[in-house]
């Protein structure tokens, strides 16, 4: 099993749009372990919990570019960073997701 942490971000402070930014102490947590088959995703918004869910797809890009196909994936996301804040919720799934595949 591999377990990554990624924190919460903010590149929107004030005067410094887009150029200065700040990483809090909210994570989102991602455990992925190799599975014989299937797809099984514990944790997150219910909503998330299929394939097109944004860890799942960029652990996919991931393994396409060094050409490995997983049999099954089992995801456990514990997400502390609030979806829609504008702290990097999406971002932390993307990273998440490319640092497990890795």
């Amino acid at each position: 099993m591999v377990s990554i942490k990624v924190p919460a971000t903010s590149a929107n402070m004030g005067p410094g749009f887009d150029n200065l930014g700040i990483a809090l102490t909210l994570y989102n947590t991602f455990e992925v372990e190799e599975t014989e088959d299937g797809l099984v995703i514990e944790g997150g918004p219910p909503e998330f919990r299929n394939s097109d869910n944004l860890v799942y797809r960029s652990m996919l890009r991931c393994f396409e570019k060094v050409g490995y196909t997983p049999k099954g994936l089992h995801l456990k996301i514990k997400a502390d960073i609030p979806v829609c804040s504008g702290l990097g919720s999406s971002s932390s799934c993307v990273i998440g997701g490319i640092m497990a595949a890795n």
